[in-house]
């Protein structure tokens, strides 16, 4: 561009973890140049935030994915220069939208069918855009603020993954008002639930979806507080919404036993790759 900005792509892949970390979807993620077939098998949506440089065979590897019946989100880019960094005269990806020409710079969604899945792109620097900017923090002691969601980005990106999913993929049964972060390792009985709250002044409160996180019985593991301490958890996962009081900057890293009810694929939300 005229006025390249080196940041750009680390920004759209934060973005894109942060939105999934705060609004508590289940993810995985690898990587197109080695990506790893059984997170690939398993997932039934890819998010790529930022393909800006790519191989033909991982273009490849994207292409694939669609063919068999996943659903790819593209965002920002269509990989406008090889591997090596030089231009190329048609981006590597506009391949998989046929004919149609895109602006990769323009607003909006567009979605293709390929094969017997889909190819969804979303422009106008969508990832970086996904939340509202903010001024960078030059204070060591200060504490960054929490950074608002881009409504309408993030009500399109919802919408895409409650479609291919079937219904909202989320831990979460309400959004937290403070920073809150979700993450959900494992099936079966073999489940660990990590939840972060990063507000350094006030307590929040995390609704979790039974359903979503497996209807277990127990969460056992433990919890660091503020100053560092550690302490055990025993928590009886009663009421639907299972809920969790957590201390200014305390975290939980516990197990999750027993079930009341299976858990759907929507307790699975696809991987992210990168």
């Amino acid at each position: 561009g005229e006025q390249p900005n080196a940041r750009r792509g680390f920004v759209a892949h934060r973005n894109v973890l942060y939105w999934l970390l705060r609004l508590g979807y289940p993810f995985r993620t690898t990587f197109l140049d080695s990506p790893d077939p059984a997170r690939l098998k398993a997932a039934k949506l890819l998010i790529v935030p930022f393909p800006f440089s790519l191989k033909e065979s991982e273009v490849g590897v994207i292409e694939e994915q669609a063919k068999s019946g996943k659903t790819v989100i593209l965002m920002s880019e269509l990989s406008p220069v090889d591997e090596l960094g030089q231009p190329v005269a048609t981006p590597r990806l506009a391949r998989l939208f046929g004919n149609q020409r895109l602006d990769p710079s323009a607003e909006g969604a567009t979605e293709v069918a390929v094969g017997r899945g889909k190819v969804v792109f979303l422009g106008g620097d969508f990832a970086i855009r996904l939340f509202a900017e903010t001024p960078p923090m030059r204070d060591p002691k200060g504490t960054v603020p929490l950074p608002a969601f881009d409504a309408a980005r993030a009500e399109t990106l919802a919408r895409v993954l409650s479609g291919t999913l079937g219904g909202s993929a989320s831990l979460f049964a309400e959004q937290p008002a403070q920073d809150v972060e979700a993450a959900l390792l494992g099936d079966g009985d073999q489940r660990l639930l990590l939840l972060i709250n990063w507000d350094p002044a006030r307590p929040a409160q995390a609704r979790l979806r039974r359903e979503a996180v497996g209807a277990p019985k127990q969460a056992r593991g433990y919890a660091i507080k503020q100053d560092a301490s550690v302490a055990t958890v025993s928590h009886d996962c009663s009421g639907d919404p299972w809920t969790v009081e957590l201390a200014p900057q305390e975290a939980w890293l516990v197990r999750l036993t027993g079930r009341t009810t299976p858990v759907g694929a929507r307790s699975r939300a696809g991987g992210e790759a990168q």
